[in-house]
């Protein structure tokens, strides 16, 4: 079986979030498996240095030069191909910079499709699967259905979409589609056109022979008003081939029995260690070093996130004997805020504006909850390796946050399945009685033990969930 991955990210050589991550650990557990899987990937400047690096054919295309270079992922033996252009990737982010994008965007990603399509061609492999992730390299789908639908070496190459978050579609003003080099006849009502724009995510969801996205639940809400985004009738007309397939953990990089950024590694066997890395956390960030309920946050700081509902119920939580950790970056309005409540808060509050890796792991080491009060969550990735290091999630009940994290109802707590504190709705009223009762449990220590030790024992291997990926893969070549 062979299949084409095309990203915009993959961690840690470029990546924005859990797209990044995924992108680099489903590949790698595939190749494991059996699977032929090459990665194909923009070469962005702002990429690390990738050792033995092989240029492999250059060409041009609508008057863009490009070269195809071959590597590896890193630490796997996973093909990884390059698609360089200094034009389109050299530049100083993926994306744009905050709230601001290129505003070529759409001709960028589609040129990186169009090239990849060619060279791989030029090599003579040619996937049984192309495997697309979200709107970026939807545009190889209409590459694929129609300059190469007449091609027979393309005849028996079927396709997947993975949507990660639905929020983000790849919509421009339709004056922009000619550059994308897409035929113009794909602007229409049952491909890219939408209201008068181009959505490039919606070509891809009618164009793609199967969908699926990173939890089973999300799965289902996309298609309501609710999570839809404006896409959920169109969903709902490919609703049989929707799948929900949850993203996995590389235990590798999230797990505190190995760990090098923590002060002590522990299993479940040794939480008195995790005792011993919630002492250094505090003094690293000059917070007491007091037996009181650690929250903390790890998190994109935007609405998605419900941060603002977080940030209206703090002067009330902030009272409480607790402390609070939050570590990211986002939203200006979100980052002023809270650090104008840090100096308020002085006693209780830290928090850190950027990403810190090396923090990131302690905080998940040295906290007693991690808290995602999200709006909406195609999977989140963050309360899974919270479970890992036996850190409770304090979650909002919505997608992927809904599949992994098991409440502590009576029922749950007997099965010795109980993992987290989940709520909904989303009011600064649920928040709040949320952490009330995250520091009830914390009181009682044997249970607090319990719920820990039954989040640790929880497996989110990408061993296990790539199994689901290689059942979709096989369903979608014997269809075709």
């Amino acid at each position: 079986m062979k299949i084409l991955y095309l990203t915009s990210e993959l961690s840690p050589l470029v990546s924005s979030g859990g797209l990044g991550e995924v992108a680099f650990s489903l590949p790698k557990a595939l190749r494991k498996a059996g699977i032929d899987i090459r990665v194909a990937l923009p070469k962005y400047k702002t990429m690390k240095a990738l050792e033995s690096c092989k240029l492999l054919y250059s060409n041009r295309i609508n008057s863009f030069h490009y070269n195809l270079w071959e590597t590896r992922i890193p630490e796997s033996e996973v093909t990884l191909y390059l698609i360089e252009n200094d034009f389109f990737f050299g530049r100083e982010h993926i994306y744009g910079y905050g709230d601001w994008e290129y505003e070529d965007n759409p001709a960028r990603f589609s040129f990186f499709c169009n090239a990849i399509l060619e060279a791989v061609e030029k090599l003579g492999w040619i996937p049984d699967i192309i495997h697309c992730n979200d709107w970026q390299t939807a545009p190889a789908l209409g590459f694929l259905y129609t300059r190469l639908e007449n091609s027979p070496t393309w005849t028996y190459t079927s396709s997947l979409l993975t949507i990660h978050n639905l929020a983000f579609q790849g919509r421009y003003p339709s004056s922009r589609f000619n550059l994308t080099g897409l035929p113009c006849e794909l602007l229409q009502p049952n491909c890219f056109e939408y209201y008068g724009d181009m959505n490039l995510l919606k070509g891809g969801i009618l164009l793609a022979d199967k969908i699926n996205t990173v939890s089973p639940t999300y799965a289902l809400e996309i298609q309501t008003l609710e999570y839809g985004f404006g896409l959920d009738g169109i969903l709902r007309t490919r609703s049989e081939d929707i799948h929900g397939i949850l993203n996995g953990v590389d235990y590798n990089i999230w797990s505190p029995v190995k760990d090098p950024h923590i002060l002590l590694n522990y299993s479940y066997q040794e939480l008195d260690k995790k005792s011993e890395c919630k002492v250094d956390l505090q003094r690293k960030l000059n917070l007491q070093t007091s037996d009181v309920p650690l929250f903390g946050i790890v998190s994109r700081l935007y609405w998605q996130k419900g941060i603002d509902i977080l940030i209206s119920a703090f002067p009330e939580i902030l009272r409480m004997e607790l402390q609070f950790i939050i570590l990211g970056t986002g939203d200006p309005k979100y980052e002023k805020v809270l650090t104008e409540m840090q100096g308020i808060f002085t006693h209780n509050l830290r928090v850190v504006i950027g990403f810190d890796r090396s923090l990131a792991h302690k905080i998940l080491a040295g906290c007693d909850f991690i808290v995602m009060p999200s709006r909406y969550e195609p999977c989140g990735l963050t309360q899974m390796y919270a479970m890992a290091y036996g850190t409770i999630p304090v979650v909002r009940r919505t997608g992927g946050l809904a599949d992994t994290v098991k409440d502590l109802t009576p029922v749950n707590l007997r099965k010795k399945e109980a993992t987290g504190i989940s709520f909904r709705p989303l009011t600064p009223k649920t928040i709040i009685r949320s952490v009330l009762e995250s520091c009830e449990v914390f009181k009682n220590k044997n249970l607090m033990k319990e719920v820990r030790i039954n989040g640790m024992a929880r497996n989110f291997s990408w061993d296990n969930q790539s199994k689901h990926y290689i059942s979709l893969y096989e369903e979608i070549i014997s269809q075709r």
